[in-house]
């Protein structure tokens, strides 16, 4: 199983203004190592909670379908663009009536209609699943303390 980024958040949780303020960082020496800190933070915390805390489209791949619903590693499900199988050396895409997904869920699931998924004719990641940006926020300043 393998989780892509196909449309990155567009900014991050807060500013790199905010974050040399918060740390009482007055020059510019080190502004690309606290924005890659804060870039590196927000992915682990994602990780961790299994939601994206920014608008995010994700591409995820399975070697073969699951048994029953597929679980995916972020949230929350706004949509889903598409479920697609692999067939005869690309993917076909499953007509969005064959399967069902939980929008709105912290746990996203897509699951299969008949209970069953469609053989994919790869070995090696023959069911995707692709979710268009919306699964998070968009970036807002922080307040201040």
């Amino acid at each position: 199983m393998t989780l892509s980024i196909l449309t990155p958040p567009p900014g991050e949780p807060i500013s790199l203004d905010e974050a040399k303020a918060y740390l009482r960082v007055t020059i510019d020496a080190e502004d690309a190592l606290i924005t890659s800190m804060i870039t590196a933070a927000r992915q682990r915390v994602e990780a961790e909670i299994g939601l994206a805390l920014l608008s995010t489209a994700f591409r995820q791949t399975f070697d073969r379908p699951p048994d029953g619903p597929i679980a995916l590693l972020r949230g929350p499900l706004v949509s889903v663009e598409a479920v697609a199988v692999s067939e005869s050396g690309g993917f076909i895409a499953l007509d969005p009536s064959a399967y069902r997904p939980t929008l709105g869920d912290t746990q996203p699931r897509i699951a299969p209609v008949n209970l069953v998924w469609p053989a994919p004719t790869s070995p090696v990641d023959g069911l995707r699943t692709t979710t268009p940006p919306g699964s998070g926020r968009a970036p807002t300043p922080c307040r201040g303390r």
